[in-house]
């Protein structure tokens, strides 16, 4: 049985998961096929290809339940058990909702401050993207990938604190996923792209790099739509609401146990890396101005 890695873990799975990069050594997560019985379960407003989730559990325990696809139960961060609701489910569909908020509840169980986002290696340093569905931030990977910069993550962005004062992002998996809006508009090569799953009409964009080391965070931009293009520093106050907002498991999770201590971790990356609310249009030229503006800034190393 293959091991995987993400998020500088090494997984053990009994489902193939493709999309992750192979690695060795301690196994950190097991992802076990098995039976669930769940406790009540209570709708949340997370949706994944028009199909809506729904959460029971703890912050130890945590359970998610997807209609028509399957049951998650995360265990201490250790233990995933999926239960597919049909055996003949297409396995990269069940990728999906395996790799996205139910390996989320795993990573959160371990300690790791969440976004719904994006991020890129940028002169050797991370920069990520935040903010709702469809605002752009895939795009925006998408468009720093083209250039040849390496994707960290995407609709998932993994970060830890350190002692010595650092934000460090842990890379997920070399993918991204894109519409074709995005293909058009980026002149992307129809080579790097395959479907998600069969009869979808989303693509996976596979970067050429993809590096598993985790990386200094040098900046979080909380994406938003605009008529122009514009740059505004966030204080303390709204830069936190945004972290919060942008959480992308269950906000169930977040209970009188572990509200708190995760709320102070959020604090202080606030205090540590400079956030700022990013106004996009929707045009392609503005997108590369802000794409090559912020390469410029950071230098050409890679």
């Amino acid at each position: 049985m293959p091991i995987y890695h993400a998020y500088g873990l090494n997984i053990q799975s009994d489902f193939s998961l493709p999309k992750l990069v192979l690695g060795e050594g301690k196994i950190n997560i097991h992802i076990t096929k098995g039976k669930i019985k769940t406790p009540k379960l209570e709708a949340t407003p997370i949706q994944r290809q028009g199909i809506n989730c729904y959460f029971g559990g703890n912050h130890s325990v945590a359970y998610l339940h997807w209609p028509g696809v399957g049951t998650f139960l995360a265990e201490e961060g250790k233990k995933l058990i999926v239960e597919p609701e049909k055996e003949e489910l297409d396995p990269k569909f069940l990728n999906l909702y395996i790799l996205s908020e139910a390996l989320g509840l795993m990573l959160f169980q371990q300690g790791y401050i969440l976004l719904h986002g994006s991020g890129v290696k940028v002169k050797g340093r991370a920069v990520i993207f935040a903010g709702a569905a469809g605002v752009g931030k895939s795009t925006l990977a998408a468009a720093f990938s083209r250039l040849g910069y390496p994707i960290l993550g995407d609709d998932l962005v993994a970060m830890k604190l350190t002692e010595n004062g650092q934000v460090m992002v842990y890379p997920g998996f070399p993918q991204v996923k894109v519409w074709s809006p995005t293909v058009e508009g980026l002149k992307l090569n129809s080579e790097t792209l395959s479907p998600l799953f069969d009869g979808s009409s989303k693509q996976f964009l596979h970067p050429q790099k993809f590096l598993p080391q985790p990386l200094p965070l040098e900046y979080c931009f909380i994406l938003s739509r605009g008529n122009k293009l514009k740059l505004i520093q966030m204080n303390r106050q709204e830069a936190l609401i945004s972290l919060m907002r942008f959480f992308p498991c269950p906000g169930q999770i977040l209970n009188e146990d572990s509200l708190e201590p995760y709320y102070q971790q959020c604090l202080q990356l606030t205090q540590l890396i400079p956030i700022l609310k990013l106004e996009l249009p929707n045009d392609f030229t503005m997108l590369n101005k802000f794409v090559n503006r912020l390469i410029r800034s950071m230098g050409k190393k890679r």
